[in-house]
């Protein structure tokens, strides 16, 4: 997908390789398979790592960072992630032959092996091109942020809320199904302190980084969702109102609501949700309706109309009416 004239599309190019599967990559593939690595496999898996590790672990392959570490393409199939202490690798690869998350169909943060402090994990984007939701790390940490706020607005706003309705639906079937997954205490979580965790590729939405495990019941909300692709510029940095960014704001908040809606994932009623609702529908979206109601209703849909179609016509005709007539924008 090109983003036209986009400073971060230009500046990603870098990140681009021809596409290949690596001769680690393919002894690894072939381990995972069957769950164990015999001494000749591991001997040969560790001395391609250090390899790579002293010569090919270069900022030209770096696809992604944190506060917890980076991401460096081996190639087509996998990435390998490294924390922020000095690499080290343990004398025998660790296999995870039976993933937690398989059933998760957006989510690539799950390794499939592990040395020691690095991980390697599956290559999200096989062609080397992702776009993560808000402000990219690798863009906001040089630009001013005037320049992070233009991309913002004219770049990353307007190619996310034109996504098909489908690609939000991925992720709330996958934040359904992480819920469905805790019992007793043991339940868990995406990751969306960060919007960038969240990326784009062709025009399926995907999940990166660690899962969190929590205490508390059905923690992937509604509200989790505004939160990233709303509320958020960047880590730690919260969206402006802007009048022009209006009808993509809008957009972007029925597509979540809809995908929310049809899965019936938990709206967010915590004081912490009830924040990210009110910036985002009575601030950054100028809604002429109330959070609070905005809330309440979504609920009562979900408690009242258990027919899914039915349900988000009417979460769809609620949606287009909470905004003054003069303000509401056609997407065609």
């Amino acid at each position: 997908m090109k983003v036209s004239n986009s400073n971060y599309y230009n500046y990603n190019k870098q990140l681009q390789f021809t596409g290949y599967k690596s001769v680690f990559s393919k002894k690894l593939q072939l381990v995972v398979a069957k769950g164990e690595a015999d001494e000749y496999e591991n001997t040969f898996l560790i001395g391609q790592l250090q390899k790579f590790l002293a010569l090919k672990m270069t900022a030209k392959r770096k696809i992604g960072s944190g506060f917890h570490g980076s991401v460096y393409k081996i190639d087509d199939k996998y990435v390998l992630k490294s924390s922020n202490c000095e690499p080290l690798i343990d004398e025998v690869l660790t296999i995870l032959p039976k993933p937690k998350f398989s059933a998760l169909k957006t989510y690539y943060g799950e390794p499939v092996a592990e040395y020691n402090s690095l991980e390697i994990l599956n290559n999200v984007s096989s062609k080397g091109k992702h776009i993560p939701a808000g402000v990219p790390l690798s863009y906001f940490n040089y630009h001013s942020i005037e320049q992070c706020q233009k991309y913002y607005e004219n770049e990353y706003l307007p190619l996310f809320s034109s996504l098909p309705q489908r690609s939000f639906d991925a992720i709330a079937k996958d934040c359904d199904t992480l819920n469905k997954m805790g019992s007793q205490g043991k339940n868990y979580s995406f990751d969306y302190i960060n919007p960038n965790n969240f990326v784009l590729v062709g025009k399926s939405l995907r999940i990166t980084d660690s899962i969190n495990r929590l205490s508390a019941a059905n923690p992937n909300k509604v509200s989790d969702l505004l939160q990233v692709f709303l509320n958020q510029v960047a880590f730690n940095t919260e969206a402006i109102y802007s009048k022009d960014a209006l009808p993509y704001r809008r957009e972007l908040l029925k597509k979540i609501i809809l995908a929310g809606q049809k899965y019936n994932l938990p709206l967010g009623e915590s004081s912490i949700g009830k924040n990210i609702w009110r910036d985002v529908t009575d601030y950054l979206c100028r809604s002429k309706e109330y959070y609070l109601n905005i809330i309440d209703t979504l609920s009562k849909f979900q408690e009242e109309i258990p027919d899914t179609k039915l349900r988000l016509k009417k979460t769809s005709e609620y949606l287009d009416g909470i905004y003054t007539s003069k303000e509401i924008f056609s997407f065609g």
